[in-house]
């Protein structure tokens, strides 16, 4: 399995087109992805959810997408 983050070079067309276009985006949460889950929830599967799950995945995204320079 491969995970992307949107931060990388394979969204590069993407933000070239937001930026051309000059729309805003929004990004929607979504539950991580089964290998994620046991990574992240085997100790407490209690913690899997939307609450705790959408607020994560999207927040990393979002700091990727802050600190690599997708925005400058």
């Amino acid at each position: 399995m491969t995970l992307l983050f949107y931060d990388q070079p394979e969204y590069d067309v993407f933000w070239r087109k937001v930026e051309e276009l000059d729309v805003p985006i929004y990004l929607h949460p979504r539950v991580a992805v089964p290998p994620l889950v046991a990574l992240q929830y085997q100790h407490a599967i209690w913690l899997n959810g939307a609450a705790q799950e959408f607020t994560v995945t999207l927040s990393t995204h979002v700091l990727g997408i802050a600190v690599n320079g997708i925005f400058e």
